[in-house]
């Protein structure tokens, strides 16, 4: 595969030829939940989107270490397990669980680790030390901030000068730092609060030393691609700049950053503290999970998508089109010959035209959109066509096959399940062919009560779960 990969850097603005620390070799971070609650869409849109550029870094050869995290020590974390009457940990444990539920559901490969910041204490720690033993942080009443302007390179990914920042900057009424710009390292104990010892007191940690300090012990410095929502560009993630690269004396601390732009309701982004969410739990009850996915997978990673009523239906339609072809394919395939075909040849064509075009979208900075939109003319266009020997047919899904898997979507249905359906199916079969339509009529309709879709055709009858399982309301 000759392609060089294309990767927009959000640090230097530009797209870049992706080039990795070790050859063949990718270390990823993408930032996590804050388990403060179920997931929504605009969680979805970010681990989906950082999933297919895991997936195609794959598909060019590289074998990816991929890290994300969990926030389980955070002010919105203890605030409503207070309010729930419940212990921060046991609430955090729940919403972690429910995570992994909905990244399954949604084809999310697993990460290579899951660290949670309650479990590096330690390394959180001995990092804010060091950044206090060069003069980078100071300590007051139990509380330790980060000095932002001994950090020349502040502003860098944002694009921001100090005086700028400093501009928009302001000290709350209890805080005592040194400067508006500067933010918290470790937070001093409250009352009825969780807390941890350290040198400075009890208290727990600020949530941008948690991030770097796992990224430092899994992946090192100066690893690959540094991913999270839009959002998170500043100050999350120019505050980890700097604090790494003050800490570690080495740069860069990510050679790129890559940021997912936002899913947006009522033209603004989806957020838990604005109220504005959709839960993701609620959507997969009404679709199949897919179409969360393939809707998702309909707009540039970069680009925000705007949330309208439509937008899922949208998807259900695709994924039902995507879902249509591919099982009418295989009946192709199953029912083709051995023997050449007058049509071998343009399908060949259609195949390698298709392949280039597939891989340089992927190439062009993850466009997998463009990629998506590349299969479904490849579905178009078999669908001209009227027949194949079973050997290119075959050749062709194994492209589509390869494409879907590129992009995480699921079409096959669960297999045991398959195999009691096509049971019902050939016995409906049997008995439409004895003339008993009326009772043949009767199971098709109760299959597809129970959500699939029947359909008959020259090839046999093919079936699938339907994309939508209800009406939203």
């Amino acid at each position: 595969m000759k392609n060089t990969l294309l990767i927009y850097n959000s640090l230097t603005r530009k797209k870049e030829v992706f080039q990795s620390r070790c050859s063949g070799e990718v270390s990823m971070y993408v930032c996590g939940l804050t388990t403060q609650d179920h997931l929504h869409l605009g969680h979805a849109k970010a681990f989906v989107t950082f999933d297919v550029i895991r997936r195609t870094l794959e598909y060019f050869g590289n074998k990816v270490t991929y890290l994300t995290n969990f926030t389980d020590i955070d002010d919105k974390i203890i605030a409503k397990a207070k309010n729930l009457g419940e212990h921060p940990q046991f609430l955090a444990e729940r919403y972690i669980e429910s995570y992994f539920e909905d990244v399954k559901a949604l084809n999310i490969k697993p990460a290579s680790f899951y660290p949670r910041a309650s479990a590096h204490l330690p390394e959180i720690i001995e990092m804010v030390e060091v950044l206090m033993n060069k003069g980078f942080a100071y300590e007051v009443g139990g509380d330790v901030y980060f000095r932002v302007r001994e950090f020349p390179a502040y502003g860098a990914l944002s694009g921001q000068s100090l005086d700028e920042l400093k501009s928009g900057a302001r000290i709350e009424p209890n805080e005592t730092k040194e400067d508006a710009l500067d933010f918290a390292l470790w937070k001093s104990a409250k009352p009825s609060e969780p807390y941890w010892n350290s040198p400075w007191g009890p208290g727990r940690p600020g949530w941008h030393i948690e991030c770097s300090a796992m990224n430092l012990k899994y992946l090192g410095m100066g690893f690959d691609i540094h991913g999270g929502g839009h959002d998170l560009l500043f100050p999350h993630h120019e505050n980890e700049i700097a604090q790494s690269e003050a800490y570690s004396g080495q740069t860069p601390y990510a050679r790129y950053f890559m940021h997912a732009g936002l899913f947006n309701l009522r033209e603004s982004k989806m957020s838990k503290s604005v109220g504005n969410v959709i839960s993701l739990k609620k959507v997969m009850e009404i679709y199949d999970p897919m179409v969360v996915r393939i809707t998702l997978l309909k707009s540039h990673y970069s680009s925000p998508m705007d949330f309208y009523p439509e937008l899922l239906d949208e998807g259900a339609e695709a994924l039902l089109k995507l879902k249509d072809f591919y099982y009418h394919f295989k009946m192709m395939i199953n029912q083709g010959s051995n023997a050449e075909h007058t049509e071998d040849q343009g399908i060949i064509k259609t195949l390698d035209s298709f392949v280039t075009r597939f891989q340089e979208h992927l190439a062009d900075d993850f466009n997998y959109a463009g990629s998506l939109g590349m299969l479904f003319q490849l579905l178009n266009d078999l669908n001209q066509i009227k027949g194949g020997s079973k050997l290119i047919l075959g050749k062709a899904m194994e492209e589509i096959v390869l494409a879907l898997e590129i992009l995480g979507l699921k079409v096959e249905e669960d297999k045991e399940v398959r195999k009691i359906i096509e049971m019902i199916l050939s016995y409906r079969q049997d008995i439409r062919k004895n003339g008993k339509y009326d009772e043949a009529d009767q199971i098709r309709s109760s299959l597809m009560d129970l959500g699939l879709i029947i359909q008959d055709s020259p090839y046999g009858t093919r079936f699938y779960r339907n994309t939508k399982r209800n009406n939203i309301r």
